[in-house]
């Protein structure tokens, strides 16, 4: 909450809120459902010049189709979504929400975010000999 330095306090609400979010983006290279209504994007990071899968937007949990799920590539976008999602291992622990679609930018350009340390991505989907005596 804020008032400006000159102004008297009124006891009114004529104070201001102001909040922030932090964001950043990540490229959307395919979605879940058809392209002209799509359920879910899924959520990509560049590591070692190619796109890694990172996460998804949530399904729609209404939606009465429990069928086979349709993943279909799209023109790769920047998406905007919310720096606050939890991280584990190589990918977001939750279903991130999409912010916005910033077709302005070039998904190239999309870098890791700080909080991603790139040795994490690189840890290797089989069994890891260190952790295996």
């Amino acid at each position: 909450m804020f008032k400006g330095g000159s102004q008297p306090y009124y006891g009114t609400r004529s104070w201001l809120k102001l909040k922030s979010k932090s964001t950043f983006d990540v490229v959307c290279a395919a979605v879940i459902g058809p392209v002209t209504q799509p359920q879910t994007i899924i959520a990509g990071l560049p590591v070692d010049g190619r796109l890694r899968i990172v996460g998804r937007s949530s399904l729609n949990r209404f939606s009465t189709d429990k069928g086979m799920i349709h993943l279909t590539l799209v023109e790769p976008m920047v998406v905007q979504i919310p720096a606050d999602v939890a991280w584990t291992g190589r990918s977001f622990r939750h279903s991130v929400a999409c912010l916005r679609a910033k077709p302005e930018l070039d998904a190239a350009a999309v870098e890791l975010p700080p909080h991603v340390h790139p040795g994490s991505l690189h840890a290797s989907r089989g069994g890891d000999d260190s952790r295996n005596p």
